[in-house]
């Protein structure tokens, strides 16, 4: 941990700050910054290049911006990306389109680049499955569960991707043809599993070696967990994403609910273990730290928790100004969070003006509007004692344009 001041930070906020420091001075705008570069090839398992396939660089820039742009390989199997620094920039190929082509769906490798020149060399591997996965999906009388579907995702190294999905015969058993990597085996909700709360398992497969007697079992729910969302102050908080998760013998189950228009939630749940935990990634009214998970221990009986939040003390407070020096009014100002992505939205008012209630971090800042030329971030960061005032100039290009 860094110290500064009276908060705490993160290595990885502290080195996130440090970039930000390198690129803006302290509550100024930044016109640009300077791009670099990631290039690289794409061939097969036998050396022949790849041709006219998508290439995606996504990620958060240092500026709070999301990218998503995408080159396809020319004749040679090249590509080349001139992109603004990245807090974290993911380089991937397109597993559907592997697929089409007959590659396996997942390349040899992924990459992350931030902010220095990259290189980065993929090889489409051959589709030929090498290992198989078999067992047996039983509900958690002993019963058979035929007919159903057991999903499989692929690690491609930043996120799961679809591999496919595998029928069960009478008795529950299936039988997934793939090959090395790690995967996730979960039963299929849309094959008619309703009711139950369904297992998911992490497989790591080594090329040539079959894995036996795997045991899926869903469980159908006996207690429920039951709880809210409030401050200190009494406020009642409305649709917070509560999600749960339970481990036993490797396998997990989740669930997961939002809170009602008096801030309660209910969960479906089993005799385990269930770790709880609140998001605020879907609010967009005043910010909110995520409080501490809480493990609830089920056993028998419903049980009942509580969340409780301080009360945000913190503003981010400003005025958008056109280059004559008027208020801007109805411009979209939003702030975003590192690391958690929670988001505060509002409006300038008839002088221009905004207020948005933030807790301490570092805040990416956005405004646009219909009559404002391009969108104009400023990234900041707030402590625990104090708020932030700023004064932006938005330069217009006429009321009928964008």
């Amino acid at each position: 941990m860094v110290e500064n001041g009276p908060w705490r930070l993160s290595l990885v906020n502290a080195i996130f700050i440090a970039l930000l420091c390198s690129l803006l001075p302290a509550r100024t705008l930044v016109a640009g910054t300077t791009n670099f570069q990631i290039t690289g090839s794409v061939t097969d398992w036998r050396g022949e290049s790849v041709t006219n396939l998508s290439v995606v660089v996504s990620g958060w820039t240092m500026l709070g911006t999301y990218i998503d742009v995408t080159e396809r390989t020319d004749t040679e199997g090249t590509f080349s990306f001139e992109v603004v620094p990245g807090y974290f920039l993911d380089v991937q190929l397109s597993g559907d389109e592997l697929r089409e082509r007959g590659y396996r769906p997942y390349p040899s490798r992924g990459e992350t680049s931030t902010h220095s020149n990259r290189v980065v060399n993929f090889v489409a591997l051959d589709p030929t499955p090498t290992a198989h996965l078999r067992g047996r999906l039983i509900d958690s009388h002993g019963t058979p569960l035929g007919g159903l579907s057991v999903s499989v995702q692929g690690d491609s190294s930043w996120q799961w991707q679809s591999f496919g999905s595998f029928p069960t015969d009478g008795m529950g058993n299936f039988d997934v043809p793939l090959f090395g990597g790690t995967w996730s085996l979960s039963a299929d909700y849309s094959s008619g599993a309703y009711g139950l709360l369904l297992p998911q398992l992490n497989v790591t497969v080594a090329d040539g070696i079959d894995q036996n007697d795997i045991a899926l079992y869903a469980y159908f729910p006996t207690e429920q967990i039951l709880g809210d969302v409030t401050d200190t102050a009494g406020k009642r908080f409305t649709n917070a994403y509560v999600s749960a998760l339970a481990t036993s013998n490797g396998v997990s189950y989740s669930q997961f609910s939002f809170t009602d228009s008096n801030g309660n939630f209910k969960l479906d749940a089993f005799d385990i273990d269930w770790k709880v935990a609140i998001s605020f990634a879907f609010q967009n009214e005043d910010a909110h730290p995520a409080p501490p998970e809480q493990t609830v221990m089920v056993s028998g009986a419903d049980q009942i928790i509580h969340f409780v939040l301080p009360v945000t003390t913190n503003y981010f407070r400003g005025r958008i100004v056109d280059n004559f020096g008027a208020g801007v009014s109805n411009v979209d100002v939003t702030a975003t969070h590192s690391p958690d992505f929670a988001q505060v939205e509002t409006h300038t008012g008839i002088d221009g003006s905004f207020a948005l209630k933030v807790y301490p971090g570092i805040w990416a800042l956005i405004w646009n509007s219909w009559t404002i030329l391009a969108r104009i971030q400023l990234a900041a960061f707030i402590g625990r004692a104090g708020c932030l005032s700023f004064n932006g100039i938005a330069y217009l290009v006429g009321s009928s344009e964008r």
